[in-house]
């Protein structure tokens, strides 16, 4: 998925579902990897949605509050706080 869709808003997205397959698959050390990869690509072409998804799931910063359940549903509850 990530290499047709480089440079598209696509890969935001991509980057996150990986580093959250990565993370429940217990490689904690390439989920961060990976999702820092997400964060940064999400800050170039990513909207608030994926931005907010990415930060909460590096422990960033926690989820607006007008965000949660779209968060929830977003991440498959990987962000429910």
């Amino acid at each position: 998925m990530l290499k047709p869709s480089r440079d598209t808003f696509h890969e935001p997205t991509a980057l996150r579902l990986l580093g959250q397959v990565q993370r429940l698959s217990g490689d904690e050390e390439r989920a961060r990897a990976t999702l820092q990869r997400a964060a940064a690509s999400a800050a170039r072409r990513g909207g608030p949605l994926e931005r907010s998804a990415v930060a909460a799931l590096l422990g960033e910063s926690p989820p607006p509050e007008e965000l949660r359940a779209a968060l929830r549903w977003l991440t498959a509850g990987a962000v429910s706080r």
